[in-house]
């Protein structure tokens, strides 16, 4: 693995631990045994069944409408590709990931743009968006949770924050 791949994977780590704090708040399931994989970009169990994580960068958007366009498009990408290779043999969560526009100021024009049926059709068993937004925190603080926003499955789809919607930096 080349220096340029370390990097990746460990941005992909950083973004993979705080999904994990989050979602474990939210949805009240246990994650096992995560490790490092490639295509997914992690392996775990759940129930002691073998999933896996696939974790994508969103970059550059300004606004909500690039944001759920680029969405769309790599999640769309992700899953033929997936697809393709028949590497949905266990089921995988998608996770897209970005530092803005923060989702706390967007999830309202998400929720009424987003189409979630356009991502049933989709093999990723869930499909989650995050934001780490330094608006809130500084991008290493350990007291920042990430922002959800869950696209798939129905259970859980919208805009999850833990603890208070204008919280401080300190929590």
């Amino acid at each position: 693995m080349n220096e340029r791949e370390r990097e990746k994977k460990t941005v992909e780590e950083e973004a993979l631990e705080a999904f994990l704090d989050a979602y474990t708040q939210i949805t009240g399931r246990e994650i096992a045994n995560v490790r490092p994989h490639e295509s997914p970009d992690f392996l775990y169990h759940m129930d002691r069944v073998p999933h896996g994580i696939e974790v994508a960068v969103i970059r550059g958007m300004k606004d909500e409408f690039d944001y759920l366009h680029e969405v769309w498009r790599l999640a769309d990408q992700k899953n033929h590709t997936y697809r393709r290779h028949a590497r949905f043999d266990r089921p995988i969560i998608l996770v897209l990931y970005s530092d803005g526009p923060a989702l706390w100021e967007v999830h309202q024009q998400i929720t009424s743009s987003l189409v979630p049926e356009d991502y049933d059709d989709m093999d990723f068993s869930e499909i989650w968006l995050m934001c780490r937004s330094d608006m809130y925190f500084s991008a290493h603080d350990p007291r920042r949770p990430a922002d959800l926003y869950a696209i798939k499955p129905a259970a859980w789809r919208g805009f999850h924050r833990i603890g208070y919607h204008d919280r401080e930096p300190w929590g």
